[in-house]
């Protein structure tokens, strides 16, 4: 896959899961930011399904940064456009394409 810088063109949150402390010997699930990084994203699918007679759907995106090492399968993506906020799960392993740590492609679930 050829990936220009230009093709960059998205501003994109990349947040990892931590445990903060309750103050009550538990513990609360929140995201951290690891940094604001340009992004090609482009959809790879959209999909609709009635459950409980009420419409619900995923997209699927292929979202390409520049490589970083710490990326893992657990985090998840942050997007803000003129809608509003979305949150994109990542869906599989980060993939280093062609094993040449210059490019991440992540695969991502949007849930709408």
């Amino acid at each position: 896959m050829i990936v220009r810088l230009s093709d960059l063109n998205t501003d994109i949150i990349l947040e990892y899961p931590t445990k903060v402390s309750d103050g009550q010997g538990g513990f609360t699930d929140t995201w951290t930011a690891a940094g604001t990084v340009k992004a090609k994203v482009y959809t790879l699918r959209s999909d609709d399904a009635i459950v409980a007679m009420m419409t619900s759907g995923a997209a699927i995106h292929s979202v390409t940064i520049r490589y970083r090492a710490d990326v893992k399968g657990s985090w998840r993506i942050k997007y803000t456009d003129r809608q509003g906020t979305h949150y994109w799960t990542i869906i599989g392993p980060p993939i280093d394409l062609n094993k040449e740590h210059r490019w991440l492609e992540l695969k991502v679930k949007e849930t709408m």
